[in-house]
């Protein structure tokens, strides 16, 4: 969360926030099969683990205001906002700005 970095494939599967990486070639079949093998499940099972995933992984409503306030006190700051703005001026919140490669793009607006 602090870097606001993303991670190579391999290094993410090293950490454990992925549980298979897959070569671009791959990924078209994989997906197709994997969606079609759950599509047969019985819809009950299925609605019954993402409601525990969900349970198990989501913020308590009582938190999220605060944390999103959190967010927005931080942002907010004066000491900020050229960051911020230089973000919105690179495409942020845009499918082909800066969100694309974020990271960098967050470590280049603090230098600037």
């Amino acid at each position: 969360l602090l870097g606001a970095d993303d991670f190579p494939a391999d290094l993410a599967a090293e950490y454990g926030y992925v549980n298979r990486v897959l070569p671009e070639g791959e990924l078209d079949n994989f997906v197709d099969s994997f969606a079609r093998r759950i599509a047969g499940f019985d819809k009950v099972a299925v609605a019954g683990t993402k409601a525990l995933i969900d349970a198990s992984t989501s913020i308590p409503d009582e938190e999220f205001g605060s944390a999103l306030s959190a967010y927005f006190q931080t942002v907010g700051r004066p000491v900020n906002e050229h960051r911020v703005r230089r973000l919105f001026e690179h495409g942020l919140q845009k499918p082909d700005g800066v969100e694309l490669d974020l990271g960098k793009q967050v470590a280049e607006s603090n230098r600037n």
